[in-house]
């Protein structure tokens, strides 16, 4: 978590999983002990989370989110007796079909670092969009697939 507003500092953990626990157990604590670093070099908490969660097969998003958001939101309640801020889910896929390619040449290429598709392709209902995330220059590229939550407001 960046925990200085106009510098790049950030707040590194590391909880290991070997014991055959789930993420859900420790995603809540992990967010709680990174508000109480942002806070304690501020003083104040942030106005926004966002929750960049990779690795989750498409058919899982469901019951991730669903699981994850609410370990989240119960250890917030738990650990913080005035808190507001809102809380973002951000479901990001690499494992998909999907190619992009730039037609606005007469040679078909990869698009750009950083082109972000945002209709036609995806949901615009369920707030989605693919990123291109790096420069390829020999064959094509995986784009990411982004799923977004609706911010939801914590008010503890």
């Amino acid at each position: 978590s960046d925990v200085y507003k106009r510098q790049s500092l950030y707040n590194t953990q590391v909880r290991s999983l070997s014991d055959g626990s789930k993420i859900e157990g420790v995603l809540g604590t992990l967010i709680a002990n990174a508000l109480m670093s942002f806070y304690k070099r501020n003083g104040e908490y942030p106005e926004l989370i966002v929750v960049y969660r990779d690795g989750i097969g498409t058919g899982q998003k469901p019951k991730a989110f669903e699981v994850e958001f609410d370990s989240i939101l119960d250890e917030l309640k738990e650990k913080f007796s005035a808190i507001s801020c809102k809380l973002i889910y951000a479901i990001v896929s690499k494992n998909h079909n999907i190619r992009l390619f730039d037609n606005s040449s007469k040679l078909l290429t990869n698009p750009a670092p950083g082109s972000i598709i945002h209709s036609d392709i995806v949901n615009n209902l369920q707030y989605e969009f693919l990123i291109v995330p790096q420069s390829v220059v020999k064959g094509d590229k995986a784009v990411s697939y982004t799923h977004l939550t609706l911010p939801t407001i914590c008010s503890v």
